[in-house]
């Protein structure tokens, strides 16, 4: 978290950086509600993003 508060630094005041960072962390301690959101709209059931990212791989290279 160190690196990303000096790399944010660079163009944020340092309050709105530990306003985000703080956030950020509270967001791992305490994440939202799971819904059924995704698969009500899509019909098919959510993928965690390792899923997404491991099936779009080849679009990034």
């Amino acid at each position: 978290m160190a690196t990303a508060r000096q790399e944010m630094l660079a163009w944020q005041p340092a309050e709105v950086v530990d306003i985000v960072l703080n956030a950020y962390a509270d967001m791992m301690k305490w994440p939202g509600p799971i819904t059924s959101t995704v698969e009500d709209v899509t019909g098919k059931p959510p993928r965690t993003f390792r899923q997404w990212a491991t099936d779009h791989a080849a679009g990034f290279r």
